[in-house]
């Protein structure tokens, strides 16, 4: 059960600075400075998160880690001011968990990866700040909602409250820090543990492009975000950062992906004065029969059709063909 917000948890700011004896905030909403105190009634709070942060610190000796509080995720920097105990930099993750038949992907996508018998590697791409953490989360959720088993979330550092029991099913979260092995150490372990599928925060370098395409190949289901700034660029992407570990990475990307979903938050204009967000979304299914093209394309590093090949996917679908 859900805890109910403080009077911290419940506003909107850019980052909260804890020392020993002060607790600064930046960015909060309505506030006539950019940096001002944080509020009296966030004390009881502030306490709270300032041992939290003490204890998870001293617990892995790293200087950046995350905590939660009240069901909040706080992505965590220490820096050794001159001050007793330092600073904590606290900063609100968005990342919230949703039905993923319900975020805007395309429902023949959904359907692929919510499909019980799914494995290979589903690339879930854009750019910074629009959701690919939620997707991939939210995806990862409603399989152990479904189909119970056990997942394996690696975040560098953790950005989603997954950790525990949904359904019939598990997820262990992992924070897979630079410090203590980084994502391809986490990935080998849990590919020898048994666990059921995995969800990959980042791929940003090229070990852990490579070990996921392998884990790919092997019968696992991966979710893994990865910036880009479109379908084709995600594919490129991954052969570039696979090919310098593996001459056949283009192959291999092949066999081992099942899908990519790209996806963006576009600002459009109110009536009236300021913007909102609209959620855009694209996607192609790397599996069933009419997928064969595709795949080629792909093994032959040949992507100047892909775009073609997206769009010729949801027009079926929007048909009623797929």
């Amino acid at each position: 059960m859900s805890q109910q917000k403080g009077p911290l948890t419940g506003s909107d700011f850019v980052d909260l600075y804890i020392g020993e004896d002060f607790a600064d905030v930046k960015g909060l909403a309505g506030a006539s400075s950019s940096r001002v105190a944080a509020p009296s009634d966030w004390a009881e709070e502030v306490d709270a998160l300032r041992d939290l942060c003490k204890a998870r610190h001293q617990e892995t000796g790293i200087p950046e880690f995350s905590v939660i509080h009240l069901d909040v995720v706080y992505r965590v920097t220490h820096l050794d001011g001159i001050g007793r105990g330092g600073v904590f930099v606290l900063r609100k993750s968005n990342a919230q968990l949703r039905d993923p038949r319900g975020i805007g992907i395309p429902k023949y996508a959904v359907d692929a990866l919510l499909d019980p018998t799914a494995t290979g590697l589903v690339l879930i791409t854009g750019g910074m700040g629009v959701g690919k953490t939620t997707t991939g989360a939210s995806f990862v959720v409603e399989r152990l909602k479904l189909f119970g088993g056990m997942a394996l979330a690696i975040e560098d550092p953790t950005e989603t409250n997954i950790n525990g029991v949904h359904g019939e099913g598990r997820c262990i979260a992992i924070s897979a820090s630079r410090y203590n092995g980084g994502y391809k150490e986490h990935l080998v372990r849990g590919l020898r543990s048994g666990v059921d599928f995995f969800f990959i925060g980042e791929i940003r370098d090229e070990e852990t492009a490579f070990e996921a395409l392998k884990a790919g190949t092997n019968g696992k289901l991966i979710f893994a975000t990865l910036h880009a700034s479109n379908i084709t660029t995600a594919l490129e992407r991954m052969i570039t950062l696979a090919s310098q570990y593996s001459k056949t990475a283009a192959e291999t990307l092949s066999e081992s992906l099942l899908a990519v979903i790209w996806q963006n938050l576009e600002e459009t204009p109110k009536q009236g004065g300021g913007t909102f967000k609209r959620f855009t979304s694209s996607s192609l299914v790397l599996s069933g029969e009419d997928a064969y093209a595709s795949k080629e394309k792909i093994r032959r590093n040949e992507l100047g059709g892909i775009d073609g090949d997206v769009e010729r996917q949801a027009a079926r679908a929007i048909w009623g063909r797929d």
